[in-house]
């Protein structure tokens, strides 16, 4: 079993969070490896399975990709079983129509090697290697790209809020990319470098509806529920069910999303199609240039529709808004970089199983199998996120073109790009369906490859990395982060302070993420009495996170003092202040700001291990950007910080 999983990239065994080697059940393993190819119904298959693996990687001339980095021109190559009198290599470059060819003739010389020089220069990009040996011809994808991605320069600071968080006096209830777009000219008149949020991408329609920015249906468009309709809409022409309706999420403390989208639904029925039919129109020519947002549009209609006027009805409306999210997106890009300010997006892991992406590129889905994570201290029975993952081997000979193109559709916008639970990149914890989330099995995944094309796309793009390194997370995913340029994250309420001196210019810093209590909820220990609630901790579990919490406040005030950042008599928001402070004057290339933390909101957005019973993804903020942009301790919390991120880092 042991050898078989290692020819698979599966590990049997995996050192947890507590420092426990867990060996994996053996019915996961055999579910997990059928998933991936192995011929295997029971135990008494393994030897033959294993063979028959062994015969196929053995079988491989060359892999079906080749990461090589810093312009090397070495290839790993297998020709030890080769009988032919020679092999003829061809390499078609990207963007270069001509076919560059060699011709390897002795022998002697290729029965030795395990690796082939290329002999002549590889430019960065991606190029298209054919390998014939008699009869056959194998096919490579050469990944050329920079051992480091893109690189920021100076110490800079930006600001995050969810976009469905936030909200003006036009909002619908929830955020649109115009709102965004004033919060970068606010953003920019107080010394910003950039404005982050949560995933801008469709949400999977299912039922319960569920509004988690990282399920979404595709990660290849941009969410439609953003889009800002109020220009186009005369407020008094509508029905007195839909001013209701209005009225409602738009007092609402939480985001209503079921009303806003069926708000927003109905008013583009009205307009969608007159819209649509002029031909001269800036919306009929984005649609010319983009057609494969009919097909999106159609997808969605097709899983709502019960008849043939009503799909075609909604194709149409969802053709509208899905059209007029990207150019209101694309807007947006632009209008910030004029005004200097970069916007950091968010690629979330995996997509709903129910969406466009599994629907659209099925056959790249493991679909019997759950991506989560296995118990730690936060969660004791491990965590099911309900994605399903990528197949390591399949999307390898897909050439890693659905995922390039997720990036792509990000990068084209993003000065800088989380990509989220950066270890995806190494392993991934499958769990199999039927079993656990302690039940799972890590399935290795090629890194290097990844990291080939997340450097090459963020140097074409011009765009800095951030990988999302935070729970269980072995110490070789920290040293491919730092060998390849991408930064790593340091959240102040996750370590203690005596990891400070650890920040490095690779890093960004921040008080917390969007799946932890706000500043203030975390100094009053709301999100452990919430856990407790869920029954994702027992009472004495609860207690012993309670007083450990408090041993983290207690050092943090501590650590503040001896630096001379914190008075003995001090009030929260003068704990808040110096805490922003301590990290302003870091080493940290990139310091993330939490908006309502400037403010001291209570704040949760996401319980981790819950679902929709518990209210994620749905708070509103207690202040609207006409508010705090006008609030005179938010100003004098930003001047502090911008004042710190110039002068000399005090660690």
């Amino acid at each position: 079993m042991s050898d078989l999983c290692r020819v698979y990239g599966v590990q049997p065994y995996y050192r947890d969070v507590f420092g426990k080697v867990r060996r994996s059940p053996e019915a996961s393993l055999i579910k997990v490896l059928r998933s991936l190819g192995a011929r295997l119904e029971g135990l008494s298959d393994i030897a033959s399975a294993y063979q028959d693996r062994l015969n196929q990687l053995k079988s491989r001339v060359i892999e079906p990709v080749i990461p090589l980095f810093d312009l090397d021109s070495l290839l790993p190559i297998n020709l030890k079983d080769c009988s032919v009198d020679k092999i003829v290599c061809r390499l078609k470059l990207e963007n270069e129509t001509k076919i560059k060819e060699w011709v390897i003739s002795s022998r002697d010389q290729y029965l030795r090697a395990s690796v082939l020089r290329v002999p002549f220069s590889i430019p960065y990009g991606y190029h298209r290697l054919n390998v014939e040996v008699g009869d056959l011809t194998f096919s490579s994808l050469i990944i050329s790209a920079p051992s480091k991605a893109y690189q920021p320069k100076d110490r800079v600071w930006g600001l995050f809020i969810p976009l469905y968080s936030l909200h003006t006096e036009r909002s619908w209830g929830a955020g649109t990319y115009t709102d965004l777009m004033k919060l970068v000219d606010w953003a920019s008149k107080v010394g910003a470098a950039f404005v982050g949020t949560t995933p801008l991408l469709p949400f999977s329609y299912s039922s319960p509806f569920d509004p988690s920015p990282y399920s979404p249906s595709t990660k290849l468009f941009w969410s439609d529920f953003y889009v800002d309709l109020s220009s186009i809409t005369n407020l008094n022409t509508l029905d007195d069910e839909l001013k209701d309706k209005l009225r409602k999420v738009t007092t609402s403390k939480q985001v209503e999303y079921e009303d806003i989208i069926e708000l927003k639904t109905r008013v583009a029925a009205e307009v969608s199609e007159k819209a649509l039919t002029n031909r001269k129109g800036r919306l009929a020519s984005y649609i010319r240039e983009h057609p494969e947002l009919k097909e999106y549009a159609e997808f969605r209609a097709a899983k709502e529709a019960n008849n043939r006027e009503e799909y075609k009805m909604k194709t149409k409306v969802y053709l509208f808004l899905q059209t007029l999210a990207h150019l209101q997106f694309e807007h947006l890009s632009h209008y910030a970089r004029k005004k200097g300010v970069k916007l950091y997006l968010d690629l979330p892991l995996g997509c709903s199983p129910n969406g466009y992406d599994s629907s659209r590129f099925g056959s790249l889905f493991v679909r019997d199998v759950f991506v989560g994570a296995p118990p730690d201290f936060f969660f004791p029975k491990g965590q099911n996120w309900g994605i399903n993952p990528l197949h390591p081997e399949k999307i390898r000979e897909a050439g890693y073109s659905y995922f390039i193109e997720c990036v792509r559709h990000h990068m084209r916008h993003a000065g800088y790009l989380r990509l989220d639970h950066i270890m995806a990149f190494h392993r991934l914890y499958w769990i199999p369906k039927g079993a656990g989330s302690d039940e799972g099995v890590y399935v290795k995944y090629r890194a290097e490859e990844f990291y080939a094309i997340i450097s090459l796309e963020s140097h074409r793009h011009k765009c800095a990395v951030v990988g999302e390194n935070l729970g269980t997370v072995p110490s070789y995913v920290n040293r491919a982060l730092r060998r390849h340029g991408l930064l790593e994250c340091y959240i102040l309420q996750l370590k203690p302070p005596s990891t400070l001196q650890r920040i490095t210019s690779n890093t960004l810093a921040s008080l917390n993420t969007h799946d932890m209590p706000s500043f203030k909820a975390y100094l009053m220990g709301v999100d452990i009495k919430l856990r407790l609630k869920a029954g994702l901790i027992d009472p004495k579990q609860a207690a012993e996170e309670i007083r450990w919490r408090r041993q983290q406040i207690k050092a943090l005030r501590q650590c503040l003092k001896n630096y001379g950042l914190l008075r003995e008599k001090h009030s929260i928001r003068d704990l808040l202040a110096s805490s922003l402070k301590l990290l302003a004057l870091s080493r940290a290339r990139i310091l993330l700001i939490s908006l309502e933390d400037l403010w001291l909101e209570q704040a949760i957005h996401n319980m981790p291990g819950t679902g929709a019973e518990f209210g994620n993804w749905r708070h509103r903020s207690k202040l609207s950007l006409e508010r705090f942009t006008r609030d005179k301790d938010v100003f004098r919390l930003l001047n502090m910080v911008n004042e710190a991120r110039r002068s000399s880092r005090l660690f």
